[in-house]
């Protein structure tokens, strides 16, 4: 059952956000970065940086309604197992977002190691490579989490 607003509409879903974190991290995989597999242009690190951070805080009140909600008693059992599944897919997805944000770092370490030292350039093609790569493992992780958490939106959008 859909509530209304107070001004007649129906008011958004607490997991509107999970559509929209998709939308955000499928942008971030086609960064050029990501295509090529080459450094991140410093322009690129502060959209991601501030997408991440963004991500968090969005996701924060989430984490407070399924802490609420498995521990209303009014909530049924069954309501309340799916919320709790739920909510361990949303940690999940909150651990694999704080692991890609590591991305910054290693890329600033990568940038000043390779700059620092005399490599070929295959070398330093392959270290970006092998960065990268390991990042979009972490988005395709991501990518699964919401995958999942959005079957559990489907069966309980208007129960919850």
């Amino acid at each position: 059952m859909s509530s209304l607003s107070s001004f007649g509409q129906p008011k958004p879903s607490p997991f509107d956000i999970y559509g929209q974190l998709m939308t955000q991290f499928q942008n971030i995989s086609t960064l050029n970065a990501f295509m090529q597999h080459t450094a991140l242009q410093p322009q690129e690190l502060m959209t991601i940086t501030n997408m991440l951070s963004e991500s968090v805080t969005q996701l924060g009140p989430l984490s407070e309604f399924f802490i609420k909600k498995t521990n209303d008693v009014n909530v049924s059992v069954s309501l309340c197992e799916k919320l709790q599944k739920m909510f361990n897919l949303h940690n999940e997805l909150l651990s694999h977002i704080y692991k890609f944000s590591e991305i910054t770092s290693d890329m600033a370490k990568n940038v000043v190691d390779v700059s620092a030292r005399n490599l070929k350039e295959d070398v330093t093609i392959y270290i970006y490579f092998d960065m990268i790569h390991k990042y979009r493992v972490i988005l395709l992780q991501i990518f699964d989490c919401i995958r999942r958490i959005g079957a559990y939106v489907a069966i309980l959008k208007d129960k919850v």
